[in-house]
């Protein structure tokens, strides 16, 4: 796994509010000086999609966020069960060496 800028190629199909993205296999591609939290967020990502073999990663994610989009209240991105696994283990760098495998399963159901 690489850590890279985004590049102009990537900077086309992203918002400016997008801190860094994980596009497995190529790597994790961050914004100028990215936090040690935006990374461990991404190397979280980059853990589902590997132990998903990546492409159907993408597939259920997309998937969830289109059937979050009609069930949810505008907050789709967020209540993605790969998101959410991120955002409330971004904070712990203990989190990687300790996940289990398809650990996001548990955040599917809606809080």
């Amino acid at each position: 796994m690489k850590i890279k800028l985004i590049n102009k190629y990537l900077d086309v199909f992203l918002s400016k509010n997008v801190a860094a993205i994980t596009l497995c296999p190529f790597g994790i591609y961050t914004r100028e000086n990215p936090s040690e939290k935006t990374i461990n967020h991404e190397k979280i990502h980059w853990k589902q999609q590997v132990e998903m073999l990546v492409l159907p990663f993408y597939i259920c994610y997309l998937i969830e966020y289109l059937i979050r989009l009609f069930l949810d209240d505008g907050n789709t991105y967020n209540s993605l069960s790969f998101e959410r696994e991120a955002y409330d283990n971004d904070k712990n760098v203990e989190y990687i060496s300790k996940r289990k495998p398809y650990s996001w399963l548990k955040y599917i159901k809606k809080n």
